[in-house]
């Protein structure tokens, strides 16, 4: 696999997100697309560097490094996807039908181009994660560094929000920062409650 393609998009998507969604943009890609040439190349990569954190250079006996690497692998990754595409699916229902009016306050998603709205905003949602790859990748060596290292995941949040701008300006012109802000409300919530489910399920056969 050509792995040249992937770093170059990961360092324009960190470097400068704005301009790299604009050419995203124009790619028009499928989801098929996104996951085998972006998505499981980065999951496949975070395997390998956690399986050796774990097993290679733990410090953990050779089976608790297996365990834990088992434990990192079958916690994070579902827990991503998981969120990924329930948190796209509550969107498509819930949102078209959000009309809310309260004084000065007016929040109108009915105007919303359901259409459009799966493919952009995975797209979206699965470019922006791209810190969260790195901080997985990079934590799968260092676990003892983890919590700091992860906090670098939070700059998904900027380059979502960037990103929002040019991928979703047709299909919702109007209340587009509160568009921004309860979609990533949704995934993020849905990624603590998923990771928590996986691992609290994954410690019931320990």
């Amino acid at each position: 696999m050509n792995f040249g393609p992937i770093k170059n998009r990961v360092q324009a998507l960190l470097v400068d997100p704005k301009k790299e969604f604009l050419v995203i943009k124009t790619e028009n890609r499928t989801s098929t697309f996104i996951l085998n040439n972006y998505v499981y190349p980065l999951m496949l990569v975070f395997i390998i560097t956690t399986f050796i954190g774990s097993v290679v250079f733990g410090n953990d006996t050779l089976l608790d490094g297996i365990i834990n690497f088992v434990f990192s692998v079958l916690v994070t990754i579902p827990a991503l996807f998981l969120s990924i595409y329930i948190g796209i699916w509550t969107m498509k229902m819930v949102f078209p039908k959000v009309n809310l009016k309260y004084q000065n306050f007016k929040l109108n998603l009915p105007e919303l181009k359901i259409e459009t709205l799966g493919l952009k905003t995975f797209t979206l949602i699965t470019y922006s994660l791209t810190p969260v790859y790195i901080s997985m990748i990079v934590s799968g060596v260092f676990p003892g560094l983890s919590k700091l290292i992860n906090l670098f995941g939070l700059y998904g949040i900027i380059i979502y929000w960037l990103g929002a701008d040019i991928l979703i300006d047709e299909m919702i012109p109007k209340n587009r920062n509160l568009f921004i802000i309860l979609s990533l409300t949704i995934f993020i919530a849905l990624f603590l409650i998923m990771r928590l489910g996986m691992k609290s399920l994954f410690e019931l056969f320990l």
